[in-house]
């Protein structure tokens, strides 16, 4: 098993990617996303609470879209989905709660 380590203050989606696509995770690959309606918003929220980011989720024809908080657990190397998928209607609402969870 390949492990990065991320010892910067800060991170983005490229070394979240990155650590995770070389230690064979599945989950940012391009047919998954599609699969999924996913498209993942670059920016990412790291602090004493956690690593977090936002995804914007299509989740059925009835209700549309939405976005969804998403924790990136290093140790484990998995992202986890925060409350549930599409739950935010509005970008700049996840981005805030998703900076709240990252600063506990």
């Amino acid at each position: 098993m390949v492990r990065y380590t991320i010892r910067s203050k800060t991170v983005n989606i490229t070394e979240i990617k990155r650590d995770m696509v070389a230690n064979g995770s599945n989950w940012w690959a391009k047919e998954t996303l599609l699969l999924c309606g996913t498209k993942v918003i670059n920016k990412v929220y790291k602090g004493g609470g956690g690593t977090f980011f936002v995804t914007s989720d299509f989740t059925g024809w009835e209700r549309g879209g939405g976005y969804t908080i998403r924790e990136y657990n290093p140790k484990l190397l998995r992202i986890n989905s925060v409350g549930s998928i599409g739950e935010y209607n509005s970008l700049q609402d996840a981005q805030g709660r998703a900076k709240t969870l990252a600063k506990r």
